[in-house]
């Protein structure tokens, strides 16, 4: 029914809310701060008992500026490695 509220959880903690809209549909974002990465069963109650199986994994990023930090760092790191092995080759 549109406008319905729909309450979503996974064992048993309150995940999310929604409302159906017109078309009978309802998203939301799902919040797991406090529920383990894993394979987690989540029920939407709205007047029916929906449920489904999702994979709820842990994703980690440095971020642009960081990334490019390092790859920077590792080109002028092997561009010094070169320049000074050829000048120890002579010296001998």
């Amino acid at each position: 029914m549109p406008g319905h509220a729909v309450e979503i959880s996974s064992e048993g903690e309150l995940i999310g809310r929604a409302t159906v809209d017109e078309s009978g549909r309802f998203a939301t974002r799902l919040d797991f701060r406090t529920i383990a990465p894993g394979r987690h069963v989540v029920t939407a109650h709205c007047g029916v008992v929906l449920s489904s199986v999702i994979d709820h994994i842990l994703a980690a990023s440095t971020g642009a500026a960081t990334g490019s930090a390092a790859v920077l760092l590792f080109v002028v790191l092997v561009i010094a490695a070169l320049v000074r092995v050829p000048s120890r080759r002579m010296a001998s």
